[in-house]
């Protein structure tokens, strides 16, 4: 016996959206790989660094000294203000009868759905790949105050920090001309994250290790010749590849490619360490009877935020210009 509206609706929801979901399982947005990914219920997320705390200091043991208390401050603050993005679309009649008549499970039923779905669920996924490489692109203003931008070069006004340092992670670290991806230049960005930006706010060392190297589509052969060749790439010489076979304690890099990105640009960072995006509501479908277009509609939306919360953890090589 066919189902009424009511249940019709109720199983279309639920088929779509269970199917949704499990392809961003299988295939989530591909720059999500370098970012936080976190859920939140707030309609506006304000996320500040803590700062101020010290390093331990040496007392004799059993002496009772008073132990020194640091003044934790909350640094200057991120907003992470969530996006809507929908879609609809007709449902196929065909479909819609084989609904009614309880066979979903059919295989003309799974044909059309794949076939309806798939690329709708694409767009979105592409559409939110679009927004989670800009910082990248455009390198924005980092805090509310705009004063500082995610990638800066030598000679501009730097990354300060609380006790009188300034940092840069663009570029050149002594002129902040762009880099062409070489094996030299990307252990030059490497060094600098490891050894020369691997500083907090109150300048104490902190774990700023990379571990994917981002570029260009016309960058990858040259990226992955650099990453995978034993010897070092473009040399006589029986030199080991850094890359390759990395020290002790510093991670391979994995490489990720992005269309996205400009002709030579490149980076080098820390996965999920300085971006971070909030999922608020997930790809969700609902369904129901249009009278305008007298036929059955899905529509789809979805709400995410992202944002920089630190620069720290990415140095860009080449900016693309």
């Amino acid at each position: 016996m066919p189902i009424d509206d009511k249940e019709l609706t109720y199983i279309l929801d639920r088929t779509f959206s269970g199917i949704i979901a499990n392809m961003y399982k299988l295939k989530p947005p591909t720059f999500l790989e370098v970012y936080h990914e976190m859920t939140s219920t707030e309609n506006v997320e304000k996320v500040g660094r803590y700062e101020g705390m010290g390093k331990p200091v040496e007392r004799e043991r059993g002496s009772g000294a008073q132990v020194s208390l640091s003044s934790i401050k909350q640094g200057r603050a991120v907003l992470f203000t969530p996006m809507q993005f929908a879609d609809g679309m007709l449902i196929p009649e065909e479909f819609i009868r084989l609904a009614r008549n309880m066979k979903l499970q059919s295989e003309r039923a799974t044909d059309i759905m794949m076939e309806c779905l798939s690329p709708w669920y694409e767009a979105f996924r592409q559409n939110r790949d679009d927004y989670l490489v800009k910082p990248f692109t455009d390198n924005p203003s980092i805090y509310i105050d705009g004063s500082e931008t995610f990638f800066m070069p030598f000679g501009g006004s730097g990354h300060p920090d609380k006790v009188g340092n300034t940092y840069y992670n663009s570029g050149d670290p002594t002129t902040g001309a762009n880099l062409l991806l070489t094996y030299d230049n990307l252990y030059t960005a490497s060094y600098q994250l490891r050894y020369i930006n691997n500083r907090t706010e109150m300048s104490l060392k902190m774990d700023n290790k990379p571990d994917i190297l981002v570029v260009a589509p016309n960058l990858e052969k040259t990226a992955h010749e650099i990453l995978s060749s034993k010897l070092k790439p473009g040399t006589a010489n029986n030199d080991a590849n850094f890359f390759y076979d990395y020290v002790a304690d510093v991670p391979k890099l994995s490489l990720l490619v992005h269309d996205g990105l400009s002709d030579n640009q490149w980076f080098i960072g820390k996965r999920r360490a300085g971006l971070r995006t909030y999922n608020c509501k997930l790809f969700t479908v609902g369904t129901e009877y249009n009278l305008v277009s007298i036929s059955w509609v899905a529509v789809a939306h979805e709400e995410w935020s992202y944002n920089v919360l630190d620069w720290r953890p990415w140095y860009q090589g080449h900016d693309g210009t």
